[in-house]
C-alpha cells in the first residue's frame, strides 16, 4: 500500500532594511532668498580678522524675529576639511528690520543666531544684508557652503544658499643675485677734462718747479674716476692706501715731498716736506697728495690729504644701493728747482667692499 506523502512548501520572508541618510533642509515658507552673495574682506586660506557680507534678495514679507547663518565645508573635498568656524564671529549689521536691535549667539561652532531684541517683526524686501566680522579662515582650500534662514521660534521661514572658494597660497619667489660692480678710468684731469679712456694707470707728465701754487692744471696732476653700482642694502666704501711709500725716483731713493733722503743734492732750508696737506706755500716747496670729491666723499678729505705711506684709510662710504655712483680721486704732485730729475713712480690700492 503506497503511502501518499504531503510536500508542504514553506515560504521564507527575508526583510532588509536599508539605512538611508537624509540631510535636514529648512523647510521654505513663503518665498526664498533669491541673488545670495558672501563677499569675504580675504578670501585666502588661514587670514585672519576676515569679514562675511552676506547679501540677498527678500521678497515674501514674512515675519520674522531672527537670522540663522551656517557654513559648511565643501563635500568634494578631503573628508577631513572641517566645517568653516563662525565660533569667534562677531555682529556688526544687518538690515533685515526696518528697525531693531540684536544679539549674537553661537548654537554650533559653524552656525551663528542673530536675534532681534524687540521681537519678530516683518521682514523688509527687497536687496538686504547681514555683515559678520572677526573670522579666522581655515588652512583647507576649497569651496564652502552658505546658508542664510530667517526663522520665526524655532521655525524656518525663508532661506537661500551660496557659495565662497578659499583660494591656497600660491608662492611666488624670485632670487636677485648680489651685484657690486667698480671702474676705474682716467678722469682726463691732466690734459682734457673729457677724456674717460679705460685706464687706471696715471700720468703725471712732466712737472716743472712751481712758486707759491699748488698745482691746478698741466703737468703735476692726474685723477682716477671710481665708479660704483651695488644693490647692496647698506651700501659701499671704497679705501686707499699707498704701497710703495711715496711716488720715489727709479734707480734712486728719492721720495717727492720728503727731505731727509740723502741722494738729493744739496738741500735746503726751503725744501719742506708738504705732503702731509697744507694751503700755505712757498718757494722751492715739494708736494705730493690727493684729494677726494664726490657726493658719498669722507669729510675732510676734498683737499691736501698725505699719500706717502698711507696706511688703508676709508675715502668714500655710501650707505644705500647706488647706480653710477661716481668720485674722483686727483693726484697732485709739484717740484722745486732741486728736486733731483728722474722718474718717479708710486702704487696705490683701492680696497671696496659691499655690506649686503
Amino acid at each position: 500500500m503506497a503511502k501518499n506523502k504531503n510536500i508542504i512548501a514553506g515560504i521564507v520572508l527575508v526583510m532588509l532594511f536599508v539605512p538611508t541618510m537624509v540631510m535636514a533642509l529648512p523647510s521654505a515658507g513663503t518665498g526664498l532668498l533669491s541673488s545670495m552673495t558672501d563677499m569675504l574682506s580675504n578670501a585666502t586660506i588661514t587670514a585672519a580678522g576676515v569679514s562675511h557680507t552676506l547679501g540677498f534678495t527678500q521678497t515674501s514679507g514674512s515675519s520674522a524675529d531672527s537670522i540663522e547663518v551656517t557654513v559648511h565645508a565643501t563635500t568634494d573635498g578631503p573628508a577631513s576639511v572641517a566645517d568653516y568656524s563662525l565660533a569667534a564671529a562677531t555682529f556688526i549689521s544687518t538690515n533685515v528690520w526696518a528697525t531693531g536691535t540684536y544679539t549674537l549667539s553661537h548654537p554650533s561652532s559653524n552656525v551663528i543666531l542673530i536675534t532681534r531684541s524687540e521681537g519678530a517683526a516683518t521682514v523688509s524686501n527687497g536687496a538686504r544684508s547681514v555683515v559678520i566680522d572677526s573670522m579666522s579662515n581655515p588652512a583647507q582650500a576649497g569651496t564652502y557652503y552658505v546658508s542664510v534662514a530667517t526663522k520665526l521660534g524655532a521655525s524656518y521661514v525663508d532661506f537661500g544658499t551660496t557659495t565662497f572658494f578659499l583660494a591656497p597660497t600660491l608662492p611666488i619667489q624670485a632670487v636677485v643675485p648680489q651685484s657690486f660692480s667698480v671702474q676705474i678710468t682716467d678722469n682726463g684731469a691732466k690734459d682734457n677734462p673729457s677724456d674717460d679712456v679705460l685706464d687706471s694707470s696715471l700720468n703725471l707728465g712732466s712737472i716743472r718747479p712751481t712758486v707759491s701754487s699748488h698745482p691746478t692744471t698741466g703737468g703735476g696732476i692726474d685723477g682716477h674716476r671710481l665708479t660704483v653700482t651695488t644693490n647692496a642694502g647698506n651700501g659701499y666704501t671704497i679705501s686707499i692706501a699707498d704701497s710703495v711709500n711715496g711716488l720715489k725716483r727709479q734707480g734712486g731713493s728719492a721720495v717727492l715731498g720728503d727731505r731727509s733722503i740723502n741722494d738729493r743734492a744739496n738741500p735746503i732750508n726751503d725744501v719742506i716736506a708738504d705732503y702731509d696737506g697744507s694751503a700755505t706755500t712757498t718757494d722751492g716747496e715739494e708736494a705730493y697728495y690727493f684729494e677726494v670729491s664726490g657726493s658719498n666723499a669722507d669729510a675732510g678729505l676734498t683737499t691736501y690729504n698725505k699719500l706717502t705711506g698711507l696706511a688703508p684709510k676709508q675715502i668714500i662710504d655710501a650707505s644705500s644701493p647706488v647706480s653710477n655712483d661716481t668720485h674722483t680721486v686727483l693726484y697732485k704732485a709739484k717740484v722745486n728747482q732741486r728736486t733731483p730729475l728722474g722718474v718717479y713712480e708710486d702704487v696705490v690700492t683701492y680696497t671696496a667692499v659691499p655690506s649686503f
